[in-house]
């Protein structure tokens, strides 16, 4: 049964409830963004295991996109930790800290965040010249490309021990954007020497041809990246790339988990046979190959 609906400037949010299971889920434009049953599987993938690459506890987190508060739930388990989070849709941000289901799942995530409101590219320009005054956990209302472009532009020095893209699926040329070799090279420099970024990418089964394309877009970038993937029940067999400029090694779980244990993450970086490639093209502004592959993939072929 529908709980609530909204439309905001960008998307329609919708929020259901069955008492039978008590299974809350949000819908994005009627395409599920996570069931309450299973998402702690994939907000602990998300979070901790990246997290248990670092050497020590993460003091600065970038977040694009989780405008659902589900992630920096997670995120908050590491004491000390500030969390800048970009999200377009300030009324997603705004729902997320007032919606009774949303706001009961993530434990009131955002209710200490600073908000900061920007204007086109000049806007997000402006906020940055103060970057260095943000203090805590943040919130930005901007597009993610321009809060990268902008921050790398503007010469700042790297800040964050992770960048956690908790972005849609590369469905869109809008999406696809935050897929390419430019953006990850920009996000690089936004990274410190030892943290580490992790995106969600689709699924290696369905979707297997984006899946790795993403991989090698990755590396393309700079960045050492490895797979590794769960089995999330309201989506099926999904997979996470995790990348840094230095050496990737899986240490331990540095935070309280539900589901998560070392030796289910230490397993999750296997694939069977015929599963990663290696070789083939990447994706980039000039020629946007991810969206295409993407939009034909779930299908087994």
């Amino acid at each position: 049964p529908i709980v609530e609906i909204k439309k905001t400037k960008y998307q329609k949010l919708t929020i259901t409830h069955s008492k039978t299971n008590d299974d809350i889920r949000l819908y994005i434009n009627n395409n599920t963004q996570f069931s309450s049953t299973d998402e702690v599987r994939y907000h602990e993938m998300l979070i901790h295991l990246p997290i248990a690459m670092l050497d020590g506890v993460p003091k600065k987190a970038l977040m694009l996109g989780g405008g659902d508060g589900l992630a920096a739930r997670e995120m908050k388990k590491y004491h000390g930790l500030e969390i800048d989070v970009i999200e377009l849709d300030k009324e997603m941000f705004y729902w997320a800290k007032k919606q009774p289901e949303l706001l009961n799942l993530n434990k009131g995530s955002f209710l200490d965040f600073k908000e900061h409101e920007m204007s086109g590219y000049s806007g997000v320009r402006e906020a940055i010249k103060e970057f260095d005054s943000f203090s805590g956990n943040n919130v930005f209302f901007t597009d993610a490309s321009n809060f990268v472009n902008a921050f790398v532009q503007m010469g700042k020095e790297p800040v964050y021990d992770i960048i956690i893209l908790d972005l849609p699926d590369p469905y869109s040329l809008g999406v696809n954007k935050m897929y390419t070799k430019q953006f990850y090279s920009r996000a690089m420099r936004m990274l410190k020497d030892g943290g580490v970024l992790v995106t969600q990418a689709t699924s290696p089964f369905h979707s297997n041809k984006a899946f790795n394309m993403i991989g090698r877009t990755l590396k393309a970038s700079g960045f050492n990246a490895k797979p590794y993937w769960q089995n999330i029940p309201s989506f099926g067999e999904w997979g996470w790339w995790v990348a840094s400029k230095g050496e990737l090694k899986y240490n331990k779980i540095k935070a309280k988990t539900s589901y998560l244990t070392n030796a289910l993450a230490e397993s999750s970086f296997n694939f069977g046979k015929n599963t990663i490639h290696e070789n083939g093209d990447i994706n980039t502004l000039m020629s946007p190959k991810l969206v295409q592959i993407y939009n034909k993939s779930w299908v087994i072929d």
